[in-house]
């Protein structure tokens, strides 16, 4: 197939756009989403802010223990079966391998066609885990590739209005915005450095209008996307 005709496939309506674009925009304008991104990002802070991307060691090819730790702070811990699958010898190569064909250094926004098929795939490879499930098998392509696939969960997603099964196209398309990426950039506190990259602020500035930093009626406090 073409890289044009797989571009086609990663095609989102222009109306599916607007929509989202214009729920994005009300997201990051609202008054207190600069705030909580900032104490998101605060180290002090009882959140997994900025060491979801940081803790080491993180392979840009490899998932290892680290990883799965890094989806348990935001939420996504595996089950017993999902560690000893992910990291079964056997299965790691696999996952070495999709890693592998997705490059480090690309945003959503200016993602090819290719590039996120092969995100996709190494996302349903993830699934075959027993206890992985659609959200977890989000979190852990998230860490490795941090500034192509976004940490949004359905309650996310759905605050976005990004159309089922066209989450990430959609997102690429909205992005592609330089407007719309300078007002998200703003979001980075003074001081935060490289880190999280353009895309994490996303999903923080989501947990915030979703919520964020609220504690729940047992008296704990969840963590950002």
């Amino acid at each position: 197939m073409s890289d044009a005709a797989v571009d086609d496939i990663w095609a989102v309506s222009q109306e599916a756009v607007n929509r989202s674009g214009w729920l994005v925009d009300r997201v990051l304008a609202a008054p207190r989403t600069a705030g909580l991104v900032a104490r998101a990002l605060d180290p002090t802070a009882c959140w997994a802010g900025a060491t979801f991307d940081l803790l080491q060691p993180n392979e840009a090819s490899r998932i290892g223990p680290a990883d799965l730790l890094a989806a348990a702070l935001v939420g996504a811990p595996p089950s017993a079966l999902a560690v000893r699958h992910l990291l079964d010898p056997v299965v790691a190569r696999r996952l070495d391998a999709h890693l592998r064909a997705i490059p480090a250094d690309v945003d959503l926004w200016s993602a090819p066609g290719r590039v996120l098929d092969a995100a996709a795939e190494l996302w349903s490879a993830l699934q075959e885990a027993d206890g992985i499930g659609l959200v977890r098998a989000t979190k852990l392509p998230a860490r490795k590739r941090p500034r192509l696939v976004p940490l949004l969960d359905p309650t996310g997603a759905t605050l976005l209005g990004l159309p089922p099964g066209a989450h990430w196209a959609t997102l690429r398309a909205v992005l592609a915005d330089a407007g719309r990426r300078s007002r998200l950039e703003a979001l980075r506190p003074p001081g935060a450095g490289a880190h999280p990259a353009p895309l994490r602020l996303l999903d923080l500035a989501v947990w915030a209008a979703a919520g964020g930093g609220r504690r729940d009626r047992t008296g704990t406090v969840p963590g950002p996307p």
